[in-house]
């Protein structure tokens, strides 16, 4: 995907919750090798984010939800994934799903705002293929950046991506760690 779709890729998972310009300031389009050592060891795989998130802080990961949105048949969140020993924010996300891609018992643990989407996916066997679409660096006036919320945090990277849930096109996503 060129840089240019990237970005719009990026503003339409944001509109729910900030505008194209705020989704947009302060981002930029990059490439795996550009990642920092400990971003790209984090993002640049075909795994679930809870579950790569989870093994290198040595335990799951606790969900916030900072907003979230319904439709009739989508629903999208804004997330911090937290350690839960010292409760710093590891991941910041976005994420629009269709909710006709997960069965009825999935539908209702991710709407029930408990848990992270991962974790649920892999309990209830969802077979599931994880698509990069590309990988952003976030400067300090993104609200990317600003969503970790920690003292020193300057930067951010992330990968915008696709989850096919069943081999259905299911979940769009934005995974953010610093």
């Amino acid at each position: 995907m060129n840089a240019g779709d990237l970005s719009e890729k990026l503003a339409e998972l944001g509109a729910p919750f900030l505008s194209r310009e705020e989704m947009l300031r302060d981002a930029r389009a990059c490439e795996p090798a550009d990642l920092p050592d400990r971003p790209r060891r984090l993002l640049v795989h075909h795994e679930h984010m809870t579950a790569t998130l989870s093994a290198w802080y040595g335990g799951p990961v606790d969900l916030e939800v900072i907003r979230s949105e319904i439709g009739p048949s989508s629903y999208a969140r804004y997330i911090r994934l937290r350690e839960p020993r010292n409760r710093r924010v590891v991941e910041v996300g976005l994420m629009r799903l269709n909710l006709a891609a997960l069965p009825e018992p999935a539908q209702s643990e991710v709407l029930a705002q408990r848990q992270p989407l991962g974790e649920i996916l892999i309990r209830h066997d969802v077979l599931r293929r994880v698509e990069t679409r590309g990988y952003f660096a976030f400067g300090s006036g993104s609200p990317v950046v600003a969503a970790f919320d920690q003292p020193g945090v300057d930067q951010a990277w992330g990968r915008v991506g696709f989850i096919y849930c069943n081999e259905q096109p299911g979940i769009e996503l934005l995974e953010a760690v610093c």
